[in-house]
């Protein structure tokens, strides 16, 4: 557990929220975390994030402060006021195991899907959490420098 950073001397936390937009909190917490490596996924449990209950930056969010700072490493933000019944952190692995962004899908899909089904796919009784194509994408290598591909480098034995 590590105590948050200050910018100007001040606790990142004092005003009780986690600014992402535009980048300012999550930057302060990327530039003062260390020892990240592009196979970790950094995860920080922090103050209320205005309007979200997670927050994932992946190397495909680059962001225009973050260019410089993020580079191949990944940060998943819990806001403490996340609802424990929500699959919020479980979600926000799913950006990071895709390097990729929310669509639409239906309630039962807790993740994303970047398109493509399957039969079972939209079965709500099948159990399906994750569709195959976002299963695929996941356990799909993405090669050193292609911040903007959607696949990952965190699962091992990955291809």
């Amino acid at each position: 557990m590590e105590e948050a950073p200050s910018v100007g001397g001040q606790n990142i936390f004092d005003d009780l929220r986690c600014d992402i937009n535009l980048a300012a909190d999550d930057l302060a917490i990327i530039d003062n975390t260390a020892g990240t490596v592009v196979n970790v996924a950094e995860v920080c449990f922090v103050a209320p994030i205005p309007g979200a209950a997670g927050y994932a930056r992946v190397p495909a969010n680059q962001g225009g402060s973050l260019a410089g700072n993020l580079g191949e490493n990944t940060y998943i933000f819990v806001s403490c006021t996340a609802d424990v019944r929500r699959r919020t952190l479980a979600h926000e692995f799913g950006h990071a195991l895709t390097n990729s962004g929310d669509t639409q899908t239906p309630k039962y899909v807790f993740f994303p899907s970047g398109g493509g089904t399957s039969a079972h796919d939209s079965s709500v009784d099948d159990g399906r959490r994750i569709r195959h194509s976002t299963e695929a994408t996941a356990w799909t290598y993405r090669p050193p420098g292609s911040l903007n591909a959607a696949a990952n480098r965190l699962l091992p034995g990955c291809p």
